[in-house]
């Protein structure tokens, strides 16, 4: 089973065509009898398909291929995955363990079809999260909806005194008693102020070292969890490029699994939020500057130009046809087999642009394109 990222890899395979792709959503309980029977209806429908779109094409190496696949799907199927993705060629099979909803589709195309494999992997949003408290650290990992600790080696700063030893000044200040239940200090100065001045030079090491060894070699974006004035004080002190606004203003104790999981929801759910803004403010912007586009004869215009910046994709749209002498084709057998959104997709990828897909709901138009320059 290979993760999402893999999918990039089919924008610059030179494997022969045409593909077959097939989305299978999995049920809870791992139903194998009901996904193997599911797995043949797709298999013996993208068969059919090939009959007539591509009659010249050898089914042999797919169906050797696929009939291994529904024979023992269990192999490929993870335990928290919501959906297995599968991009077959004559001469590869590749199976893709998805965690967003998908629809059952089998398609033969000149392509890929890998617009389920797109809004998987930014569904994903990877990033790690730093567990702050005043006198030691958590670093952990989200991918999807869990958070996983990572083993920090033994010269990381994990700890206040593991990281300032003898240098510790809260530590140094003297106590005298001045009667029952009162306690007097003197020494090195205010303990208040000493004890702020260790976690600042704690933190210090801390930003450091996150961001030598995590953010900047793993261009990871890095999240915060603790206490609202504990993470004030850090992001005073952070030089790290990669920290990000988004953060959990809550008490890290007890950092159970339970409460991993509710902070992995709480995250994605905020930066689900945050990138719903960006992207409204960035259409607004473009369509200010004229650079947006809600015509399908444009966009493949401007998408044989070059000229796409952002494609946005409605995540339940389809649109029959295929991209001849760039214009729109409708009438072949092959056109009415594919999606000429996936094309579009893969077109603007290709060329260094980006592609989003949303919920239906939040888009005007089955696709809309942001051009880098006025058409």
């Amino acid at each position: 089973m290979q993760s999402t990222k893999a999918w990039e890899q089919l924008l610059t395979t030179t494997a022969a065509g045409p593909y077959v792709s097939l989305y299978l959503p999995l049920s809870e309980n791992r139903d194998m009898a009901a996904h193997q029977l599911e797995l043949r209806h797709l298999i013996h429908h993208a068969q059919a398909v090939m009959a007539e779109v591509y009659p010249e094409c050898d089914w042999l190496p797919y169906a050797e291929q696929l009939a291994r696949l529904a024979d023992t799907p269990q192999r490929t199927l993870g335990q928290t995955a919501t959906g297995l993705g599968v991009i077959c060629t004559p001469a590869t099979l590749t199976t893709f363990e998805l965690q967003i909803p998908v629809t059952t589709t089998a398609m033969v195309a000149a392509r890929p079809q890998i617009l389920p494999l797109i809004a998987d992997a930014k569904s994903r949003q990877e990033l790690d999260v730093l567990v702050l408290q005043s006198d030691k650290i958590t670093l952990l990992h989200t991918d999807h909806h869990t958070l996983t600790p990572i083993d920090l080696p033994a010269d990381a700063p994990q700890t206040l005194t593991g990281t300032l030893g003898t240098q510790v000044r809260g530590g140094g200040i003297n106590s005298v008693s001045r009667g029952p239940g009162q306690v007097g200090y003197h020494g090195h100065g205010d303990k208040a102020n000493a004890d702020a001045a260790d976690m600042r030079r704690f933190f210090q090491a801390v930003d450091d070292y996150i961001m030598t060894h995590y953010s900047q070699p793993h261009q990871q974006a890095l999240a915060l969890w603790g206490a609202p004035q504990t993470l004030s004080a850090f992001r005073a002190i952070s030089h790290n490029p990669w920290l990000i606004d988004v953060q959990l203003e809550l008490n890290p104790e007890p950092l159970d699994s339970a409460a991993c999981a509710r902070a992995a929801v709480a995250l994605h759910q905020d930066l689900a939020t945050i990138h719903q803004h960006q992207l409204l403010a960035m259409i607004d912007q473009a369509r200010s500057a004229k650079r947006l586009s809600r015509d399908l004869g444009t966009i493949i215009h401007a998408s044989q130009a070059h000229a796409i910046e952002h494609l946005l994709i409605a995540d339940t749209q389809r649109i029959h046809g295929t991209i001849v002498a760039g214009a729109l084709e409708t009438a072949t057998a092959e056109a009415k087999h594919n999606n000429v959104l996936n094309d579009l997709a893969i077109i603007t990828l290709q060329q260094g642009g980006q592609v989003t897909i949303l919920p239906t709901a939040q888009l005007s138009a089955p696709v809309v394109a942001i051009t880098r320059y006025q058409l």
